[in-house]
């Protein structure tokens, strides 16, 4: 009787304390998703020039993605989604200003060709 007393208040206590570690817990902004899955991140990396051979090569699966832009790769490319559990979409890129510009996606066939607007 005396463990089980015991296992209450401590399950007690760690009931009262629970709410106040959560309330210094940072979360992630809302449309990044519980996980930040789909948080804004760097992908300049999986970006290559639409004239460069490795942007069509592999069928789309393994192929790094065609950009057309007039910065090329040379400016940081942002895309949210971590590209596992949520799919690489709302991609920018950073001008010579420091603004973000939209890349706008068109699916050809089994590749995605991102084009600078």
């Amino acid at each position: 009787m005396k463990k089980l007393l015991l296992a209450a208040a401590a399950a007690s206590g760690a009931l009262l304390l629970a709410p106040t570690a959560l309330a210094h817990a940072e979360w992630p902004a809302e449309d990044d998703g519980l996980y930040g899955w789909n948080a804004y991140s760097d992908r300049t990396g999986s970006f290559v020039s639409v004239f460069d051979a490795r942007a069509w090569l592999g069928g789309g699966s393994s192929a790094q993605l065609a950009l057309v832009s007039p910065y090329g790769v040379s400016h940081p490319i942002e895309c949210r989604g971590d590209g596992h559990y949520v799919r690489m979409h709302a991609c920018q890129q950073l001008d010579n200003d420091g603004n973000w510009h939209e890349l706008d996606s068109y699916p050809i066939g089994p590749w995605t060709l991102y084009a600078y607007r």
